[in-house]
């Protein structure tokens, strides 16, 4: 398989969830019964979840849990803000102007978990104190693979943007 090709494999599910964003954007009900999912659990039982399993389960994209954790979360961003990978989003300063938007400490307890399930709850809050703006496609990606690479690859991206974060 040439690269273009594996490239091209990687970014179709990618692509793939950000039409589902786009869409769920426009259906306020499958949105909010999304938002109202307190747990990951309470994501399979949306039909908006399987809609995008459905869509992504032609892909290399089929963990159950990897899509339901990025439907819950993709559900609570209002707006894309492309361009910068979302850890470093994160490192960027709030609206105070002083320090990062999402603080040390808060982003080093995300890092800490190394399940999807530990995940979910963090997330949330942090997409508030990003007032609901993210790469939606950057974001999608990381968390399907979260994983000791993604933890790994988000600290660097964060600490390039806040090295003196504490």
């Amino acid at each position: 398989m040439t690269d273009d090709l594996k490239q091209q494999k990687n970014e179709q599910p990618v692509i793939l969830a950000f039409e589902w964003w786009q869409d769920l954007k426009k259906k306020k009900g499958d949105r909010a019964n999304l938002r109202r999912a307190k747990t990951m659990d309470e994501v399979f039982f949306v039909p908006a979840y399987h809609r995008l399993y459905n869509k992504l389960s032609s892909t290399a994209w089929r963990s159950q849990k990897g899509i339901a954790l990025m439907a819950g979360i993709l559900a609570r961003i209002e707006k894309h803000e492309g361009g910068i990978l979302f850890a470093a989003q994160m490192a960027r300063p709030g609206k105070t102007g002083k320090g990062a938007r999402v603080k040390g400490m808060r982003f080093r307890r995300l890092l800490q978990n190394k399940n999807r399930d530990e995940v979910y709850g963090p997330m949330i809050r942090i997409v508030q104190l990003m007032d609901k703006q993210a790469n939606v496609k950057d974001l999608a990606h990381c968390l399907y693979w979260w994983n000791d690479s993604t933890r790994r690859k988000w600290a660097f991206d964060y600490y390039e943007k806040a090295p003196d974060e504490d």
